[in-house]
């Protein structure tokens, strides 16, 4: 029998609410999924009130850390505040932020800086070509190198001006201009990357359980495998069906 690994993972982050993808990297059987599973959905919100609380209480934590850090007013924040008016660049952008995913949460994505790379990369690039060009067409009677001695040294020299070109542009450029990353443009917006707001419920409507987690794991491999359930054990690795 065949087992289809994609409708498999599929099915159950739909089933759970869970990327498995941010999973850790130990489950190997069906009951390391099952055991992941039940810790996920114990802090997931089971109603929309939990949900709301929990979107509150985060936000909170949020707005007290902030201003905190930014010597703001605590009131002045709310969750459509936008990230980028608080933590301009030029000031401690990148020290804040990443105490944020330190001690509010690594769920929170780093900043972006992409495009300064690039334009450090291609700066670097271009010095590069011109440092080359000009060793090797700066060959005269003092500096009688053969021409591919000339081509080799002007590649090197190249290369280390470049890499030094683009290394400074990223080392100055992006720790400066480093933008905010998409999904985090408000403080509500981070609250969500913070804090589980998706209600997570079996099909009946309950809060999970291990018995209900177990049979809807052993259900969801059976379709996937084509065995049925009573010839799938939570010991079994999903590639051994």
């Amino acid at each position: 029998m065949s087992f289809d690994l994609s409708y498999f993972l599929e099915t159950v982050e739909k089933e759970f609410c869970v990327d498995l993808l941010e999973a850790p990297g130990e489950l190997n059987t069906l009951n390391d999924l099952v055991l992941y599973l039940e810790r996920h959905t114990a802090v997931m919100p089971h109603s929309s009130e939990e949900a709301d609380s929990m979107f509150q209480d985060g936000l909170m934590t949020l707005r007290t850390f902030l201003a905190k850090e930014l010597d703001l007013n605590v009131m002045d924040l709310t969750s459509a505040t936008e990230i980028e008016s608080i933590l301009k660049p030029l000031t401690k952008r990148r020290r804040v932020w990443r105490k944020l995913q330190k001690e509010i949460s690594d769920n929170i994505p780093s900043l972006v800086s992409v495009t300064y790379r690039l334009i450090g990369g291609i700066a670097g690039f271009l010095i590069g070509i011109i440092v080359m060009v000009s060793v090797i067409f700066g060959q005269n009677e003092t500096n009688p190198n053969p021409l591919p001695i000339a081509i080799l040294l002007g590649m090197m020299a190249g290369l280390i001006m470049g890499l030094s070109a683009y290394a400074g542009g990223t080392m100055l450029l992006a720790p400066l201009f480093s933008t905010i990353p998409r999904g985090c443009d408000t403080l509500g917006e981070m609250t969500q990357r913070v804090v589980p707001t998706q209600i997570c419920l079996d099909p009946d409507g309950q809060e999970w359980t291990r018995q209900s987690i177990e049979q809807s794991v052993l259900l969801i491999a059976s379709k996937a495998s084509g065995l049925p359930v009573e010839k799938i054990s939570l010991s079994m690795k999903p590639l051994e069906m």
